[in-house]
């Protein structure tokens, strides 16, 4: 499965994202604090190797639902990206997956301390919702934005998906709520908030959107746990064979179970991918996911 990626396109479409919103994403951090310590601790948890996904998937699912990259579809995909290095900050520290690098970077407790490490990713939290509260858009479309995201990332969402990975069940069937949960959640409200700002939350494209990034988080995770397996931190730009204390798909299926259901859920998702006008760079996105080393 694992391949060079730099051969593959899709690269090239995800740095343009990167290059398009990183400014943007940069001064937001910057100006949210003058305490020079927090400052420089959220600013050290956007930098790196991070490919801009879940931002990708909001632009394109905005264009899927007819609408062009405006400054609320680009401060709503900065916002997704602000919620997201928060995770990984905490991630990140001892008492979770006690990791010491991330993206190519020392993690940011390493870097600072575990106490500035939790502050600058509780500080990334409200900014990301201030970001949503002030878009320019209809305030109908803020509000439905807002409270999907919350689903998305707390209780019924990330923050349950992390808590079911501390005390894992040892079957199928939990791991992929989990990862649902984990993953699957943000990813899913990355694609969602693209349909709703351009049709609204009655779109009927709505549901297609969220299986899409459903299955997606899925994917994402079972080609992570195969990179951990058989990649290395060069690769990855993070630790590497330290999930062996942790359920995962591979210590439940097996490396060529996993293989199988990770083919099962890329035919469904370009199944899916294809019922969009905007759907190629899904399908890229789809099979860079099968290529990548980090």
């Amino acid at each position: 499965m694992i391949s060079n990626p730099k051969s593959c396109p899709f690269l090239s479409q995800l740095g343009e994202v990167k290059n398009l919103l990183y400014p943007r994403l940069q001064h937001v951090v910057q100006n949210a604090t003058s305490h020079e310590r927090l400052q420089q601790a959220m600013l050290h948890g956007i930098q790196g190797s991070g490919k801009f996904i879940r931002p990708f998937l909001t632009l394109t699912f905005a264009r899927c639902a007819g609408i062009d990259w405006t400054p609320a579809v680009m401060d709503t995909a900065i916002a997704i990206e602000l919620l997201h290095s928060y995770s990984l900050i905490h991630d990140d520290l001892p008492s979770l997956d006690n990791a010491d690098l991330r993206r190519g970077l020392p993690s940011c407790w390493k870097a600072f301390d575990e106490a500035t490490a939790i502050l600058a990713g509780d500080a990334l939290i409200p900014l990301a919702y201030e970001v949503l509260a002030t878009l320019e858009t209809s305030a109908d479309k803020r509000l439905s934005l807002i409270t999907e995201f919350s689903k998305a990332v707390g209780a019924h969402g990330m923050a349950a998906g992390q808590m079911m990975d501390l005390f894992p069940t040892d079957n199928l069937e939990a791991i992929r709520q989990m990862q649902l949960l984990k993953t699957g959640a943000l990813l899913s409200f990355s694609c969602i908030a693209g349909i709703i700002l351009g049709d609204g939350v009655h779109s009927a494209l709505l549901n297609q959107a969220r299986q899409f990034g459903l299955n997606l988080g899925l994917i994402y995770q079972i080609t992570d746990d195969l990179l951990s397996e058989q990649g290395t931190a060069v690769d990855t730009g993070k630790p590497v064979n330290n999930d062996q204390h942790k359920i995962t798909f591979i210590s439940v299926l097996g490396i060529e179970g996993a293989t199988h259901l990770l083919n099962q859920l890329l035919t469904e998702a370009h199944d899916i991918a294809a019922k969009f006008k905007v759907n190629a760079p899904l399908h890229s996105l789809l099979h860079f996911l099968t290529v990548r080393t980090f």
